[in-house]
């Protein structure tokens, strides 16, 4: 599991950076570029502190077992707004959902497996 909370937060880390530097692939195409700018640097600043979150708790799992069940409901959101933006958006910015969707779809599914083994493990320590 700490590999995977790490990696979920390098993700994280990734698109945050790209949010918060690169904005204008985002933008493509959104009218309203001021709204559009406050909302990417408003997701880039959201994944840097989730991204910060996972790393701390990638340092104990078992104890932090709030934050492991949280990356897990980030990232089935983030599969969910993903399709949604698939299905949606301009051929351009559909790459970027598709981009986003198998990584987020891949770790949801990564970190979901690997409970069982947290509780186990949270059930045998004292």
């Amino acid at each position: 599991m700490r590999l995977y909370l790490n990696v979920a937060a390098s993700i994280l880390c990734v698109w945050a950076l790209a949010l918060l530097l690169l904005p204008a692939p985002f933008l493509l195409g959104f009218d309203g570029p001021v709204l559009a700018r406050a909302l990417t640097v408003q997701g880039g600043l959201f994944h840097l502190v989730v991204a910060i979150g996972l790393l701390f708790a990638a340092r104990d799992p078992v104890h932090n077992l709030a934050a492991c069940v949280t990356a897990i409901l980030l990232f089935g959101v983030k599969t969910f707004f993903d399709l949604y933006g698939l299905l949606n958006f301009p051929p351009a910015h559909a790459l970027f959902c598709l981009a986003d969707l198998w990584l987020s779809a891949g770790l949801f599914v990564l970190l979901l497996r690997e409970i069982p083994g947290i509780l186990k493990a949270r059930r045998a320590a004292p």
